[in-house]
């Protein structure tokens, strides 16, 4: 039967199809010829010349043959007078349907595929994307002719459906899809969306067409279960028999009958509550009002007054006892009611949101920017990727779930509607109110989002009955309502404890407490306070312009000149940095009658005396959350400042001012490496680069003076043999000390691991600190009270959220739990803060023995320069620094696997070294007899000591890292 429709569609619509193809190639051959190639730079809305003539013909062609052969399918027939010889077909409707499905399908496939060869052959489409897209809008398009090829009784009328309906149901399926599934930057849905669109685009047009023309069939079915009318035999002599006229015919489920009555009750309360939803919708554009925070509120009654009404009519009109006679069942007529108020429900809740979507799209728009369409829409950045992203909608439908789940239940239970509102307020508004805290903090499972009102609504259910009988309050009433609202509120508790539970327990997850609660107390960290002090008014000095000047603080030029000591030193002729320098260190910037010792300069200086043990300067116990960063970059500008004024001071000919501003700068950068959180480890870090890179260009240029050379390395040495703080295996915590002699010991990351995740710690604990930089939009005062933030503080100070933040600590800074943590905090805002370092101790390890080694070759160079002041001739080996009192051992070479230490050569010729980094590009001399110390690097392989010469501020992780000696200046 079906080749027998797939044979006899050919025979009728081949023709047509030849002809389509044959036109069309001719007109393709003339746009390929005659048309101009697509221009690129035009507007994005010039279809014609962005994309070009020869696409759109072939778009255009291939469409056209799909909607002609969807349209003819049925039309066709109707048209030509042949429909009934389908229909007396001895087969059902569905079959006919998939033959002619089947048959147009192939021949628009046929049509379109060679459409599309043509445009690909001619060079009118750019490739295989290209030809993809326009296969599947001709298939889209045969699949909506079909559907208007099944209401309309000709062709040209199943075009005139086919058309209208297609674009309807695209508006209608592509807003919702664009609002939960954009990509982040574009109007466009991300690839899940984009499916979903098309599956919905094809599956509508088929499904209705299929259940459109197989309803006769149906229709016949019902007729003939209806049990035929017994014979009525009329006494004799009317010797006939009269058949009694049978049951008209029903439907068998009555779904007809009862979708009609719930909409015909909602005529009364419907426009009402739609008019209110309205008007709440108008209030939330009032600039003083916050959608995201009224939002809950509003979608909250929205769900309730649908639910309270789904049986308002039954109650006020006492017409309940109708369905007790069991005309219908009762279920069936409650689920029906239930799904139509359930859909009034979402329609109120866009409603309600109606005026902010239609305000966010016209010109000027909300004021807020985004990657997200419902940034735009509820003027919130919260709705962003970054924070609550794809678990937004959860925000918005949950207080109508909860909100409907409870009007239903509450509305079978109370005559008046206002009283079943108001208790209903109050039940969806709990239930809401202790999912809101999980909504708020991410990764909310579906279950134990939707399972309380679920049982809620299965409450509603099993009174059903008694209800009907209006025997609600008698056992058979009150036990299934009680063991709805029972099961309820065990799905809070539950999804509740399951919140704290879901996050594994990591061992040891208080060592951070323990660790903090031994550092040095805030009271005795007598270098820690120092520094800071110090940093804060150099900023303070740094800010103000020099004397003379109106321009304010110093240009930019003049600032960045400091970082110059990256990749050269400074010269003495720059006089504008000179006179910053001058104007940063002056003294008649102090307060009247403070002493000289209170310049920043001095403060830090006293504070960098040996006798004072190393501090933290960020102590994890005040660590602020928002203003850390900037207390840093103020303690590294001042250490910068202090190298650059030793350079300085050196190159207008006086060098003995490097070494004191080298032992500050150093003990400054101790103070920040010592056990502190690694943001600050980083900024002593890279003040310890700077620092022994400044003192390699300040060794270069000095000429004589070993005194001087003696004291810097002495300030090396100490850097390299402090110990910073530690946690001990008995749990107590040693601080920081300066050993003996020898060098110093292995790096351990694990005390910045622990800085970092109490401070983190007390971050969750405090999110008004951080989190309004992050919902705040541009330009707006970030220090201004913001809802937002504090409904996000009250969501998770509630018990479960705090024990479920308390375990997050520990999962985030976990590499392991990496996957698992992503999970956990979907959906969560300033889950960033407790973003997972997957190799951060190894990354810090390695910056660790990269640094450990530019040390100790410094020392090598210092004390091979001072060897050669007193002996007129460089030492031909280590151990002749370490039998003349310049060092108190081999160094070490960190990188060698069997501890062996540090190379060290002296060439017999002169020789050049690979060129180093930029900007000189220039391969680097060595004149014979020219010490060259090396380490191993982190290749772990020697190469003799060959490779470019190494700079601390540029880490390098292949090749041995090179030390050349710097020759004393003066003639050679």
């Amino acid at each position: 039967m079906v080749r027998a429709i797939i044979w006899k569609e050919f025979r009728e619509q081949g023709l047509i199809g030849l002809t389509l193809v044959v036109l069309g190639g001719g007109v393709l051959v003339g746009v390929a010829v005659l048309a101009d190639p697509p221009q690129y730079g035009v507007a994005a809305g010039d279809i014609l010349r962005s994309l070009g003539p020869g696409p759109l013909a072939t778009l255009l062609l291939a469409v056209t043959a799909g909607t002609v052969c969807g349209g003819a399918l049925f039309a066709a027939e109707r048209e030509a007078g042949t429909h009934g010889f389908l229909e007396a077909l001895p087969a059902p409707r569905a079959r006919i349907w998939v033959g002619k499905l089947a048959a147009g399908g192939l021949l628009a496939g046929l049509q379109a595929g060679a459409v599309i060869a043509a445009g690909l052959a001619l060079g009118l489409l750019p490739g295989a994307g290209w030809a993809f897209a326009v296969a599947v809008y001709s298939l889209l398009a045969f699949s909506w002719g079909v559907l208007g090829s099944t209401l309309a009784r000709t062709t040209l009328g199943s075009v005139g459906v086919a058309v209208p309906a297609a674009t309807l149901f695209a508006v209608l399926y592509l807003f919702p899809i664009v609002l939960f599934f954009q990509a982040p930057g574009t109007p466009l849905p991300r690839p899940a969306g984009a499916f979903a669109f098309l599956g919905l685009m094809f599956a509508t047009p088929l499904l209705w067409s299929a259940v459109a023309y197989t309803r006769p069939d149906r229709e016949r079915e019902a007729d003939e279960r209806v049990p035929p009318a017994p014979a009525v035999y009329l006494p004799e002599p009317a010797a006939r028999v009269v058949a009694a006229p049978g049951p008209a015919r029903k439907s068998r489920l009555g779904v007809k009958a009862l979708l009609w009555l719930a909409a015909n009750q909602l005529l009364g309360p419907g426009p009402a509550l739609a008019a209110f939803a309205l008007a709440a919708g108008l209030v939330l554009l009032l600039p003083t009002i916050e959608p995201f925070v009224t939002w809950p509120a509003l979608a909250l009654m929205a769900g309730v007054l649908a639910g309270v009404t789904a049986f308002g009519d039954e109650q006020v009109h006492g017409s309940a006892r109708y369905w007790g006679e069991r005309r219908l069942p009762v279920g069936r007529m409650w689920v029906a009611k239930a799904g139509v108020h359930l859909a009034f429900a979402l329609i109120l809740a866009a409603l309600v949101a109606l005026p902010l979507a239609v305000r966010a799209v016209l010109p000027g728009g909300s004021g807020v920017r985004g990657d997200a369409v419902l940034t735009a829409v509820f003027r919130s950045l919260m709705f962003e990727p970054r924070l609550l992203g794809p678990e937004a909608w959860k925000y918005l439908l949950a207080p109508v779930g909860y909100g409907f789940a409870a009007g239903v239940v509450c509305g079978m239970l109370f005559k008046k509607p206002v009283v079943a509102a108001g208790v209903a307020g109050v039940i969806g508004g709990t239930g809401f109110a202790a999912a809101l805290p999980g909504l708020l903090a991410g990764g909310v499972w579906h279950l134990w989002l939707w399972l309380p009102p679920a049982a809620l609504l299965a409450a509603g259910w099993g009174v059903l009955r008694a209800w009907a009988a209006e025997r609600v309050g008698t056992r058979r009433g009150l036990v299934p309502l009680a063991g709805g609202a029972l099961a309820a509120l065990a799905a809070v508790a539950a999804g509740a404890a399951f919140r704290a539970a879901e996050v594994p327990d990591v061992a040891g997850e208080t060592d951070d407490l323990v660790y903090v609660a031994g550092l040095v107390p805030f009271d005795q960290n007598e270098a820690g306070r120092g520094f800071r002090t110090a940093a804060e008014q150099f900023a303070r000095a740094a800010a103000v312009p020099p004397p003379g000047s109106s321009t304010g603080p110093p240009p930019r030029k003049v600032a960045e000149r400091l970082e110059h000591l990256r990749t050269g030193g400074l010269a003495a002729d720059d006089a504008d940095l000179g006179v910053w320098l001058k104007s940063t260190y002056d003294n008649d910037r102090l307060p009247t009658g403070a002493p000289l010792s209170a310049t920043w300069f001095n403060v830090a200086a006293a504070t960098a005396d040996p006798a004072v043990p190393v501090g933290l300067f960020e102590h994890p116990l005040v660590t602020p959350t928002t203003a850390g960063s900037a207390t840093l970059e103020n303690g590294r500008g001042m250490g910068l400042v202090l190298l650059g004024h030793g350079l300085y001071r050196q190159a207008a000919g006086d060098p003995a001012a490097f070494p004191d501003d080298l032992r500050t700068a150093l003990a400054l950068a101790r103070s920040m490496r010592n056990g502190s959180i690694t943001a600050a480890l980083h900024r002593g870090n890279d003040l310890t680069a700077l620092g022994l890179t400044a003192a390699g260009r300040w060794l270069a240029r000095l000429d004589g003076r070993p005194d001087l050379a003696r004291k810097v390395l002495d300030e090396v040495l100490r850097d390299e043999r402090t110990v910073m703080s530690r946690p001990l295996p008995d749990g107590t915590v040693a601080r920081a000390e300066l050993l003996a002699g020898g060098w110093g010991e292995p790096f351990d990351p694990a005390p910045h691991q622990l800085a970092d995740r109490y401070v983190v710690r007390e971050q969750m604990k405090a999110p008004s600190q951080w989190l309004p930089a992050l919902v705040t939009p541009p330009g707006k005062d970030k220090d201004a009270a913001n809802p937002e933030v504090e409904l996000v503080a009250f969501a998770w100070s509630v018990p479960w959220e705090r024990e479920r933040t308390r375990r997050l600590v520990a999962v985030g800074l976990d590499s392991s739990l990496a996957d698992k943590y992503r999970l956990l905090t979907r959906g969560r805002p300033g889950a960033g803060l407790l973003a997972v370092r997957p190799a951060a101790g190894t990354e810090l390890q390695a910056t660790d023995l990269f640094l450990r080694a530019c040390r100790r070759g410094l020392a090598v160079q210092l004390a091979a320069r001072l060897y050669h002041h007193d002996h007129k001739a460089f030492p031909p080996d280590l151990a002749a620094l370490v039998a003349g009192g310049y060092l108190p051992a081999a160094p070490p070479d960190p990188f060698s696997p069997t501890g062996a230490p540090l190379g060290y050569r002296l060439p017999a010729t002169d020789e050049s070294l690979p060129p180093g980094a930029a900007p000189t590009r220039t391969p680097f001399p060595v004149r014979a007899g020219q010490p060259v110390a090396w380490s191993v690097g982190a290749d772990r392989t020697d190469d003799g000591g060959r490779s470019a010469p190494v700079s601390a501020v540029a880490q390098t992780r292949a090749g041995d890292l090179v030390f050349v000696v710097p020759l004393p200046p003066g003639p050679p």
